[in-house]
């Protein structure tokens, strides 16, 4: 709502990922349907005279699926499936009270924290835990949402996202004690282990 389809029609035009964020609060919303919102009154304080309401899906229609949206949690499931997603759920419980809709295909969306003035924390793990704690997704469509969804949404996938032969050998370790399942890697606040390119880096005591 703070971007001119003119601006977005040149930025169309280069071959190059485009990160925004979309859909986020419901003034948001009706800010894009021409009704009265918040928005309005930040466009004046801000001196923006001649940005009006538009079609935003137009305009970002020629970025494919080069465009990642940040947030998107006040559309359904239905709406959202067109776009690569940076899910931030706790952000945007927080400000909002609503999180993504997540009742279909998650291939497309990849986790998030957005920024410390909007959330606990900006531990990742801690995101996919209170993924895991609401019942939103299983183990495995949070993993894929922590590493190879995200590396496709970043034309990273051939290189990273997935252990396999030729790939970049990037990944985390945590050590379960006898009797633990996988999942409680989510409730760790930081991994034992931390590996890039096939070598292990040490992290401090904390993150």
């Amino acid at each position: 709502y703070n971007v001119h389809p003119l601006l977005w029609q040149k930025l169309s035009q280069l071959d190059v990922l485009i990160h925004t964020h979309l859909f986020e609060s419901a003034d948001e919303m009706l800010w894009m349907q021409g009704k009265p919102s918040d928005i309005e009154k930040l466009h004046k304080f801000v001196r923006f005279k001649t940005l009006k309401p538009y079609n935003i899906h137009e305009s970002l229609a020629p970025f494919g699926d080069r465009l990642i949206a940040a947030h998107c949690n006040q559309l359904n499931f239905e709406e959202v499936k067109h776009f690569n997603i940076a899910h931030c759920p706790r952000s945007n419980l927080h400000l909002h009270g609503k999180t993504l809709d997540l009742s279909g295909d998650t291939a497309k969306i990849g986790l998030g924290t957005d920024s410390k003035f909007s959330n606990e924390d900006l531990n990742i793990l801690h995101e996919a835990k209170f993924l895991r704690d609401r019942g939103d997704l299983s183990l495995i469509e949070i993993l894929n949402i922590l590493t190879i969804n995200p590396a496709r949404m970043l034309k990273l996938d051939k290189t990273i996202g997935s252990l396999e032969t030729g790939r970049g050998a990037d990944f985390l370790v945590f050590k379960l004690n006898d009797g633990e399942t996988p999942d409680v890697i989510l409730d760790r606040n930081a991994p034992d282990a931390v590996y890039v390119s096939g070598k292990e880096l040490y992290l401090p005591p904390t993150l």
